[in-house]
């Protein structure tokens, strides 16, 4: 958002707004008490906590207008991503593809 990565956290969907146009999706439009309405294609996403790289709150920082937006790179890393868990958790993938 404003060039700066922030964290959702406590997000709902709300089908009763929209369908939202393509062009319109990640437009904050709306604010009410303490939470945020963000456009989507099927509807609205309510975000309750929005945070910033820190961690901080920015709920009161948070503007009509304002747009979030994911790096198409950002995408890109996530399809590729490949999760690989052991006994011992999640670990690194391997840097070859099979």
């Amino acid at each position: 958002m404003n060039g700066s990565r922030v964290h959702l956290k406590n997000c709902d969907v709300d089908s009763k707004h929209g369908p939202f146009h393509l062009f319109k999706s990640g437009i904050i439009f709306r604010i009410m008490e303490n939470s945020i309405y963000v456009a989507a294609n099927e509807g609205a996403l309510i975000v309750n906590h929005i945070s910033d790289e820190h961690g901080d709150s920015i709920m009161s920082q948070v503007r009509t207008g304002d747009r979030l937006h994911t790096p198409r790179e950002t995408l890109d890393q996530a399809r590729e991503f490949k999760a690989l868990y052991t006994s011992e958790g999640l670990t690194a993938p391997s840097s070859g593809r099979q």
